[in-house]
């Protein structure tokens, strides 16, 4: 059983034992995310998913979202005002950090490792904190 089968399998008994239907749309909403290798927003993964399923909903997406989220499979990011992002929750830990202020308030985008206990150089803080 190759890699894939076997996240399949696993994903598939997550839902189960949470009582919630095997669906293939749902399969395939799994698949989109899974594959995007980041944090989608829903109309990435929406995106994504209707290469396999043509006929898949906006609205489709956004319950198998809750579900996912709800079961504890995917997570997501909400950062300053951009559209809500997903990812699978067994991807490794990582943090993401805005620094506002640079170039007429253009925005850098990083991902710092754990254990960075305060802000970095002067005149930065910390102005949002999820954990």
């Amino acid at each position: 059983m190759g890699t894939r089968d076997r996240e399949g399998a696993q994903l598939k008994r997550i839902l189960r034992r949470a009582g919630k239907r095997i669906t293939p749309q749902r399969l395939v909403i799994l698949e989109a995310i899974r594959d995007g290798q980041g944090h989608l927003d829903a109309d990435e993964i929406h995106r994504r998913a209707r290469r396999k399923a043509p006929n898949l909903s906006l609205s489709t997406v956004y319950r198998t979202i809750n579900v996912l989220k709800e079961v504890g499979m995917i997570e997501e990011l909400r950062l300053n005002g951009e559209p809500r992002r997903y990812k699978l929750r067994d991807e490794k830990e990582h943090y993401h950090t805005y620094l506002s202020g640079l170039w007429h308030g253009g925005r850098v985008r990083l991902s710092l490792p754990p254990g960075i206990p305060e802000p970095i150089g002067a005149g930065m803080g910390v102005r949002d904190h999820r954990g």
